[in-house]
């Protein structure tokens, strides 16, 4: 489905890394994230958002990937965090279920597809929204995959 994701204010954590690092660092810096939402007295208006810029499916490869947690906006953050403002983001866009290897491997060429068949152009950007989370292996997880489209 194409669609256009609202713009939104995120707390945000950045950081260059290979698909095999994603997990560890999330694990490392996501109850950080929710510590300094907490601290700073944030309201937590959306899902959990993965964001990667120029991730090509290469293990190998490194790329750009923010953590983003939406949040009420704010003027006197002090976290260590970075507060972003993101804009409407065009993209198409599929909910899944599932291990996150059966989310990915399936999602993926998935939701690639339905871009080629639109005839539709790709940005450099995708993004994955948790809307359920349980653990990696987890059959109940529940994500959306968009990828932006110019």
């Amino acid at each position: 489905m194409i669609k256009n994701v609202e713009k939104f204010t995120a707390i945000v954590a950045k950081r260059e890394l290979k698909i095999r690092e994603i997990f560890k660092f999330s694990e490392l810096i996501y109850p950080k994230m929710l510590a300094s939402i907490e601290e700073n007295n944030l309201e937590i208006l959306g899902k959990p958002t993965f964001i990667s810029y120029g991730r090509d499916g290469s293990l190998d490869k490194v790329f750009e990937h923010e953590i983003c947690i939406p949040v009420s906006k704010c003027n006197n953050y002090s976290g260590s965090f970075e507060i972003k403002e993101y804009e409407t983001f065009k993209c198409v866009a599929k909910k899944f279920d599932g291990t996150i290897n059966q989310i990915l491997i399936k999602g993926i060429p998935e939701v690639l597809n339905e871009a080629e068949e639109k005839n539709e152009i790709l940005t450099n950007e995708m993004r994955e929204v948790y809307y359920e989370w349980h653990k990696p292996r987890s059959k109940k997880n529940v994500v959306e995959l968009q990828f932006g489209l110019k």
